[in-house]
């Protein structure tokens, strides 16, 4: 026959229109058929979709398991599928979620957290080829929860990516768990997050003594950091092939030659063994314009590179001994990367492979961070740089690449393109909060000597040894630095720049003012920038104004897996700074000369009178130091522009004019600080600064120019600057010395000359110009400006150093010049870029919370804040068990700084782990201090019963200080109405009769609204167990809120409980425990002795309720009654439907014989009588006390007639 073939490329249902008319590619009717989706031929085509197959596994878990999610991996044939028997909260917040409990250990290694929970988590896979089952992963760590499917998951190239929208979006290799069938191969959130650990701390220059890792090797050949401001840094690169965050940069690692001193002595040389023989001079200085020792005298530097432990604050690790690097984090390789200043790129060079290292490779070092605190040992991985040149560039992206772009949590994934793609995702923290709620941190700034704030000898702190690691590094003097803290968790992900929330406006922002002291006096003159070591330098330093960093601890990382467990608070800080004022350069030059005025061409003297100028010759590099401006051109002086540059005077010539070897010695500036506008620009013939002459000699091409400009027969460029002897007190003369003379009489080829103040002659000439040098039209230099070498002021005559010819009135410049060594600072180029840069000050967020927990609050306020269980005593407080809802807590101490003892105490805040309010659970004495409880409270097992209790300390005299202290809320044991109680049971009870019930049961918690909240998924709320365990199928407790009920089972039968009763005592008590389900003081038990209940037989009375008659006429109802033996000889019987009754009995109102019966009169049929007379039988009881309901008489009663009725 011929085949028919059909492709349904619609691939589309249609049961609207008949199959004769029905479009082609589609279908009426189908069942468990796909259609295909292939490239091939067979595109189209329907396939049978294969039915469902039952797995038989081998893995268990307890309590009530469900599969949350699964993924198929179609290349390997294998499904994947995730377990979890633990059911999650519902917070936008991944900060406050509840996490399984049953983690084992902590990362400390010590207590555990929750031993009696089962919550457990499995990632399992299904190998369809094989038949088999593997479990790839398990652990209540992996904290999957019922209520969170995880419909994002994908694999790829064997690492499988999943997300469920309550943690992190997350990823496994599984070649590498099938390695390891106890499903143990990671072990810690921090090893499967897609976005991987963040390195925060820079390298390490020096060891834990502080002890410098910068030297020179006079073996090491590469010149590659003699002329570069090089910084360090480093990545990590992990197993499966990604790479972390770049760290931050160190500073530049650079230290000058010759010990960065400049040398007074004319062509002094390097005098430091090893270093390059170069002049170290000043006056090469200012005749170059290039500083020598401006050259790295390093060349070889250890770095230690930080690697991280899981628990960097693990107190009880010690890697003091070489330890072995553990490599939690499944480091594969580090890179190190250099930075040049000048550069955009990063470079790499050298790659370091874990697996090749030794032990004594690594070197570990301690932190402390308060007088009495935990010491934390860390580690690093030495390694040996050697001016290596870099040999790879690391892609532009790894530049900017300051954090990842994984979100925080999500919902799906997907994989495209090989790129991993997410989507409705989470990706920001909340904007962290102070202490007291406001946005930002409460910090200030200030400024010391560099190592002031932690000299090497301090304790505990943040001890950087900045002082040994950055040598001659300083704040730039005249700028304005604004500080910021960006946060970050462990993963990278961080927050905006935090600035300060102090309510100063300025408090995040220093500025740092011109330094003029003199230093050669101080520590010994040491020349140094403090009085109590040796520092060169200012440093900038964060003052903290509050105890701890955040409003809430939620905000802060916690590894300890216990009820805090915090992967995801802000984990490490850094410091980043702003500053505008960029780039400047400094030039190097001889000193300005002053007081001539070019327009009038003469000298100006006076110390008030500042109409002359001041000269700078500029030469070498400075000319592109201090350019023109092309578009500001003098139109009325040929050459001369004007320069966008200002000049800050940083060292000029020393106010005494002190001069050493023909050398004006400079100094640093104390008095006026402020720019020096460049007036103009030109070289000295522009700026008419010569005579005109026919000497040729002195290179400068027919024109003489004046002596006082330095470098005078280059004809340099010159600036022309406002009189800086403004800059002296009293406007000091100390580098303008001119004066004006004229000829008096013709001479001729002579020494000697007659001088005048005046172009006739007529007015002697008594001004000494001894030592001056002379510049006139006729004057004729020899190779050297002419000079004064003796004056007779009697006759007017100077002697010069050689022969020259004369004409009476010629006009004479003499000026003595002392050169020297001057700095100006050009102005900085303003950025208008709002950009923070980030520094090497940075570290971890609970250590500098520590840090700050012993140093912060306000100066000179309350201090040493303490929180004891008694007011003399010294046990802090740590916490309340539940149970309590009243008393005293603790009281708050605190030392009086002004002596007053008039310290005030309040209750600033009261916070939950999971940031609750609870401030109303306490009060505080304003006086004594006392802190008492109000009301009751529940344990809950979680952050919950983490409190963080804030006191404010008031000071009239000085101000308020705060201090944070951490209690627990303990668990209390459950609770009985009493410990011990004695039940009656009657051998005839039959099934469910009531043997015991007490309505006032609680969990241990004070609170009323939680006092009934028992064990769940952990095992029975309530247990019971007999003396003899083979009567407790008898019985049956249940528990509903606060009420517990024993009853008996089907198997309490007339024969197994006349056994039960002839057993003793002791077996026939019930021991009854409750368990509220938390992991420790959880349980609490009673005894229910149960006896034997004589036989009991159920009547029916007609009592009289209503007076005091005990006639049958007067009974008003009927009810049912249970009479039993009680203290009678015979027990009460029925036959033939008679009672009959005996003095002694005991009549109950309930079957369970609780309730002792008070009526005024019962009766009941007589059995067996026909007489009127005694028709009934009449039963007085005793209606109260301990025999309430015990019959007292039965006598016969007449039979009412029917009047009487």
């Amino acid at each position: 026959m011929p085949e028919i073939k059909n492709n349904f490329l619609q691939g589309k249902m249609n049961k609207d229109l008949d199959e004769r008319i029905i479009p082609k590619g589609e279908y009426i009717e189908a069942q468990n058929v796909a259609i295909s989706e292939s490239e091939d031929s067979d595109v189209g085509a329907i396939e049978t979709i294969r039915g469902n197959k039952k797995v038989n596994t081998d893995i268990s878990m307890a309590g009530s398991p469900e599969v949350i999610g699964h993924v198929r991996d179609v290349n390997n044939k294998r499904i994947i599928y995730f377990i979890t028997n633990f059911t999650g909260n519902d917070t936008e917040n991944i900060r406050k979620i509840t996490r399984a409990k049953n983690a084992g250990s902590n990362h400390s290694g010590s207590s555990a957290y929750s031993n009696g929970s089962t919550d457990n988590c499995i990632i399992a896979m299904y190998d369809v080829a094989n038949n088999t089952t593997h479990k790839l992963l398990e652990g209540a760590w992996l904290n999957f929860s019922k209520n969170h499917l995880i419909t994002g998951a994908q694999v790829i190239d064997d690492l499988l990516f999943f997300t469920d929208d309550y943690n992190q979006p997350r990823k496994i290799n599984i070649s590498e768990c099938l390695q390891r069938p106890a499903g143990n191969y990671y072990q810690f959130e921090d090893q499967i997050s897609v976005a991987k650990y963040a390195p925060y701390l820079p390298i390490r220059l020096t060891d834990n003594a502080g002890v410098s890792g910068l030297s020179r090797d006079g073996t090491i050949t590469s010149e590659y950091m003699k002329d570069k401001f090089i910084r360090f840094s480093y990545r990590y690169k992990f197993e499966d092939g990604e790479y972390s965050l770049i760290a931050p940069f160190t500073q530049i690692v650079f230290e000058p030659l010759n010990n960065s001193i400049i040398s007074n002595t004319e062509d002094q040389t390097n005098q430091v063994s090893g270093e390059p023989d170069v002049v170290v001079d000043k006056h090469t200085i200012y005749r170059t314009g290039k500083v020598n020792i401006m050259q790295n005298k390093i060349n070889k530097v250890l770095l230690r590179i930080p690697v991280p432990n899981i628990n960097e604050r693990d107190d009880s690790a010690d890697y003091s001994s070489n330890a072995a690097y553990s490599n939690d984090y499944k480091i594969e390789s580090i890179d190190i990367l250099v930075k040049e200043s000048d550069g955009v790129s990063i470079k790499l060079v050298k790659t370091i492979t874990l697996k090749d290292t030794q032990n004594s490779d690594f070197e570990h070092y301690t932190e402390k961070f308060k007088s009495n605190g935990q010491t934390y040992h860390r580690q690093v991985l030495k390694h040996t740089y050697k001016s290596q040149k870099p040999f790879q560039v690391l892609p532009e992206d790894q530049l900017t690449r300051v954090f990842d772009q994984v979100p925080i949590r999500a919902k799906s994934l997907d994989i495209v393109s090989n790129r991993l793609v997410f989507g409705n995702y989470i990706e920001n923290y909340d904007y962290p909060l102070d202490f007291s709620g406001k946005k930002g941190i409460n910090f200030t700034l200030g400024q010391s000597a560099k190592g002031d704030g932690l000299i090497s000898t301090a304790t505990h702190g943040h001890i950087r040894h900045d002082e040994f690691a950055y040598k001659y590094h300083s704040l730039k003097q005249r700028r304005t630095y604004q500080v910021g803290i960006v946060f970050a968790d462990k993963y990278g992900r961080q927050s905006p720049v935090i600035l300060s929330s102090s309510e100063n406006d300025d408090s995040d922002t220093l500025t740092i003012n011109p330094s003029h002291d003199n230093k050669s006096s101080k520590f010994s003159n040491a020349y140094s920038w403090s009085d109590s070591q040796t520092a060169y330098g200012l440093a900038m330093k964060i003052l903290f104004q509050d105890t701890q960093l955040f409003k809430s601890n939620s905000d802060v990382y916690d590894p300890e897996f216990n009820a805090g467990y915090n992967p995801h608070g802000w984990y490490s800080w850094r410091l980043v700074v702003k500053q505008t004022q960029q780039e400047y350069y400094n030039v190097y030059t001889s000193h300005p000369f002053q007081n001539w005025d070019n327009i009038e061409n003469e000298p100006v003297s006076g110390g008030s009178d500042f109409r002359g100028k001041s000269w700078l010759s500029l030469v070498g590099d400075n000319i592109n130091k201090v350019p023109r401006n092309i578009n500001d051109q003098d139109i009325n002086r040929d050459g001369i522009s004007g320069s966008d540059v200002d000049l800050y005077p940083k060292v000029l010539y020393k106010t005494d004019g002190t001069i050493t070897g023909n050398v004006m010695q400079s100094e640093q500036l104390d008095q006026l600080h402020e720019l020096v506008d460049v007036i103009s620009l030109g070289n000295a013939f522009e700026q008419s600064l010569f005579v005109s002459s026919d000497d040729n000699t002195s290179g400068t091409g027919g024109f003489s120019v004046y002596n006082f400009v330095y470098a005078k027969d280059k004809n340099p460029l010159i600036a022309e600057l406002a009189n800086m002897k403004r800059y002296y007190d009293n406007g000091t003369d100390v580098n303008g010395n001119v004066k004006i003379a004229y000829v008096a009489a013709d001479t001729s080829d002579s020494t000697t000359v007659t001088l005048s103040q005046t172009a006739d002659g007529a007015a002697n000439f008594t001004s000494s110009v001894n030592g001056f040098t002379v510049n006139g039209s006729r004057i004729t230099n020899r190779n050297k400006p002419t000079k004064v070498v003796g004056f007779n002021g009697g006759n007017s005559t100077a002697t010069f150093d050689s022969k020259q010819t004369l004409k009476k009135g010629d006009y004479l410049i003499f000026s003595i010049y002392k050169e020297g060594l001057s700095v100006f600072e050009t102005e900085p180029f303003e950025s208008k870029i709002d950009i923070f840069y980030e520094t090497s000050t940075c570290g971890l967020v609970q250590d500098l919370n520590e840090d700050v927990s012993e140093g912060g609050g306000v100066s000179g306020g309350p201090s040493n804040i303490l929180f004891h269980t008694t007011q003399g005593g010294t046990t802090n407080v740590t916490g309340y068990p539940e149970a309590t809802s009243s008393g005293t807590l603790g009281f708050v101490k605190a030392t009086d700084n002004s002596g007053s003892s008039n310290l005030a105490f309040f209750l600033n805040s009261a916070t939950t782990g999971n940031d609750l309010n609870v401030f109303s659970r306490f009060s505080v004495n304003q006086t004594t201090g006392e802190v008492t409880i109000i009301g009751g409270t529940a344990f809950k097992g979680t952050t919950q019963d983490n409190i963080t209790i804030r006191f404010e300390v008031q000071d009239p005299d000085s101000g308020s200080s705060f201090a944070d202290f951490n209690i627990s809320v303990t668990n209390s044991a459950p609770t009985f109405t009493a410990s011990s109680v004695t039940r009656l049971l009657s051998a005839q009870a039959g099934n469910n009769a009531l043997v015991f019930q007490d309505n006032a049961v609680t969990n241990g918690s004070s609170l009323s609204s939680d006092d009934s909240t028992f064990a769940s998924g952990l095992g029975q709320a309530v247990s019971f167990s007999m003396g003899n365990s083979s009567f407790n199928s008898y019985f049956t407790a249940s528990l509903s809120g606060n009420s517990l009920t024993i009853r008996t089972t089907s198997a309490w039968t007339v024969s197994n409980a006349q056994a039960f009763f002839n057993n003793s005592q002791s077996n026939r008590t019930m021991t009854i425990t409750l368990n509220d389900g938390q992991s420790s003081n959880n349980t609490a038990s009673m005894a229910l002795i149960i006896d034997e209940l004589a036989s009991t037989l159920q009547v029916e009375l007609d009592i009289n309720t209503q007076n005091n008659s005990l006639d049958i006429c007067d009974a008003r109802s009927t009810q049912d009654f249970w009479v039993t033996q009680n203290t009678a000889s015979n027990p009460p019987t029925q036959q033939n439907g008679y009672y009959t009754l005996h003095v002694g009995n005991k009549i109950f109102t309930n079957s369970t014989l609780t309730n002792a019966a008070s009526f005024t009169a019962g009766f009941y049929r007589n059995p067996g009588t026909t007489n009127q007379l005694d028709s009934y039988k009449l039963v007085l009881i005793n209606t109260s006390g301990a025999n309430q309901g015990v019959i007292t008489s039965i006598n016969d009663n007449e039979e009412c007639d029917d009047r009487e009725s």
